[in-house]
């Protein structure tokens, strides 16, 4: 069974993750990222802070006392920068796919 709350046959998050955007949070409903949601963050290039925003929402979760899980489809992540952004490297799923 899952934790997720059905009320009326519709999906109400149980807590929204914010963003290090202001502007980001304003703009997705509820202040951040549902509960249960997949994200992936996209763009045409390097360098755009793609990792440093879901790092920085990861140590956000955990904080929040959440398990969080990163897959690292650019085989790039650097641990210590992790960790100086705020996560918990001992404490989370990490996985990076070969195909």
């Amino acid at each position: 069974m899952s934790d997720q709350i059905v009320k009326g046959g519709r999906y109400e998050p149980q807590y929204y993750l914010p963003t290090p955007s202001y502007q980001l949070n304003k703009m997705l409903r509820g202040g951040g990222v549902q509960s249960n949601a997949i994200v992936q963050f996209q763009s045409s290039g390097e360098g755009s802070f793609k990792s440093t925003l879901a790092l920085q929402m990861l140590a956000e979760a955990q904080r929040m006392g959440l398990t969080v899980g990163f897959v690292d489809g650019e085989h790039a992540m650097d641990a210590e920068w992790a960790e100086q952004i705020g996560v918990d490297t001992n404490e989370w799923y990490y996985g990076t796919p070969s195909t």
